[in-house]
């Protein structure tokens, strides 16, 4: 899936950006910055740390510190938007205490989706909107198009490769597995609570280890994950991997592709591309959650090809637990 268009918003949405959990109480907390010299500070969410945690039908605290309004206003008027349209207007009080304003205000997290607040004082907005989303605390191939395509984004993010969007298919499944694996979780195709309070806390990102070998392919056995890293240490793509069987290691180390072969040959390896002697990235028709192979780095049929072509001659291979 093409990663949906990238939002103006005062936080970034990224493994940094701030995401909800709908159904989950809260936990965690992100502070709001918006642009330098901006009026406006909106300091933290219930607390202060990386990401926030919220529950379904509940509020989340917002506190916002910004100068005192030459013009003497009283009060401030706090705008919550779902999706683009206006769902919450609240007229706060403010308090004048060492020559700042303060409000204190909430924000309602009903419903999954796209959420931006502002602040506006005398009708004028004071600082950034912001912006975040609040993702479900549960997934599977029933849920409703909005929350699998908000869950896909946050997955795609972080690299992940997700399938067709609003759809729980078996690519956006093979993510859930890749994910997870990096998380330390079961590794199931399943997007559950603890799924999601963790990605809300900014975890899942894959630590690229050599970033200063360019444009190549990452492969930790340890995990069980497969990474294309793009120039600067960028990561691309993530893909779950199965690398070699207790009895058919794959070889540890740094070494280059040498060989590509489109197709299927007569082992049942399709498109491969061999980086030493026999062993090669390629797609096989198993590829469990778990080192099964004679050595090589299988990957999943449906993203073979893909990941054929974007590796070149001479791109590096990085191997190692």
């Amino acid at each position: 899936m093409t990663p949906p268009a990238a939002r103006s918003a005062a936080v970034a949405l990224s493994a940094g950006a701030t995401v909800l959990v709908v159904g989950v109480t809260p936990a965690m907390a992100v502070p709001f910055n918006p642009k330098p010299g901006s009026p406006v500070r909106i300091e933290r969410i219930n607390g202060g740390n990386a990401m926030t945690v919220a529950q379904a039908h509940s509020t989340v605290g917002l506190r916002a510190v910004f100068d005192i309004p030459a013009d003497g206003a009283t009060t401030a008027e706090v705008r919550i938007a779902r999706d683009g349209k206006i769902t919450h207007r609240r007229t706060v009080p403010l308090v004048i205490k060492d020559g700042k304003a303060t409000i204190k205000s909430g924000i309602k997290t009903e419903k999954v989706g796209i959420y931006r607040v502002g602040v506006r004082v005398s009708g004028r907005l004071v600082g950034d909107v912001v912006e975040f989303d609040a993702i479900p605390r549960s997934l599977n191939s029933r849920s409703g198009k909005r929350s699998i395509s908000l869950a896909q984004a946050v997955l795609s993010r972080r690299a992940y490769v997700v399938g067709a969007q609003g759809q729980f298919d078996g690519r956006t499944g093979r993510a859930l597995v890749a994910v997870r694996k990096r998380l330390g979780l079961s590794r199931t195709p399943t997007w559950d609570s603890t799924l999601a309070k963790r990605l809300a806390r900014g975890e899942g990102d894959y630590p690229v280890r050599f970033k200063d070998h360019g444009r190549h392919v990452e492969a930790d056995l340890s995990m069980q994950i497969l990474a294309l890293i793009g120039e600067g240490g960028k990561v691309e793509r993530i893909y779950p991997t199965s690398s070699g069987a207790p009895a058919t290691p794959t070889v540890l180390g740094s070494y280059s592709v040498y060989r590509k072969d489109y197709g299927t040959n007569a082992k049942g390896m399709v498109h491969s591309s061999y980086f030493i002697r026999g062993y090669a990235i390629h797609g096989y028709k198993e590829v469990p959650t778990y080192n099964a192979s004679h050595g090589c780095l299988r990957v999943p049929v449906p993203d073979a090809l893909s990941i054929f072509n974007w590796v070149r001659y001479g791109t590096k291979v990085d191997v190692y637990r």
